[in-house]
């Protein structure tokens, strides 16, 4: 119920857009507690993926020459096009450091694409590089493992999945759980898979929720639980 709610407010509030945007679906947890721990990413797997090979997907990665932005974007390139089968945008830490520096730069980076990886090995070194818009539109990249011997499986997981960072700051977090492309069926479908996760993560358990709600980025909220 709460899923076809939230999917007449997006109607009620695309109706007049000529090219309507597809909504992110975020499922939001209000604590009792706020946990103790340090922060801890939670990876969910989705039955019904928010992201797939038709997204627009951009990957941070690490130089394979410093000195020769196109031998390292050419060699990610050929690494995804004969393992992975599908080709996303590469964009090697010495072209962040060149090509975005200014804050508009950053600001249409952050607007151009739906996901952002970044390679395990440089994420360390983004933050101050990508700039705080990725953190305010929560499109701060997700680590990938480049070097991974499947890394196939290892791409489908990072993007299949809804990712939830438990914090230590504040007693409310959120995941983005599903989009309003999907169906209503669909979208109570990941939360399910969501709250079931919530639930065996969250320190002490149902106990510590005090309520759930969903909504999209500019929406109202709609109560859940």
């Amino acid at each position: 119920k709460a899923a076809e709610a939230l999917l007449k407010v997006v109607k009620t509030q695309k109706k007049n857009e000529i090219l309507a945007e597809t909504c992110r679906i975020n499922l939001v947890i209000a604590m009792n507690r706020i946990p103790s721990r340090k922060m801890k990413k939670v990876f969910i797997p989705l039955p019904h993926p928010v992201f797939t090979t038709s997204s627009e997907i951009c990957v941070f990665t690490k130089d394979v020459e410093s000195k020769d932005i196109e031998k390292s974007q050419e060699h990610y390139e050929d690494l995804f096009r004969n393992k992975v089968g599908f080709v996303p945008k590469f964009i090697p830490l010495t072209s962040m450091k060149k090509d975005y520096k200014s804050f508009e730069a950053k600001l249409a980076l952050c607007g151009s694409y739906d996901l952002f990886l970044s390679d395990a090995r440089i994420t360390r070194l983004l933050p101050p590089l990508i700039g705080k818009h990725f953190f305010t539109k929560a499109k701060n990249p997700r680590d990938i493992d480049l070097t991974a011997t499947d890394l196939k499986k290892e791409f489908f997981n990072r993007i299949s999945h809804a990712r939830w960072l438990i914090t230590a700051h504040g007693d409310t977090t959120m995941i983005h759980a599903a989009s309003s492309n999907l169906t209503a069926e669909q979208i109570a479908d990941n939360l399910e898979h969501c709250i079931s996760a919530v639930v065996s993560q969250l320190p002490r358990g149902w106990s510590n929720v005090r309520a759930l709600r969903i909504k999209t980025n500019d929406s109202i909220a709609i109560p859940v639980y």
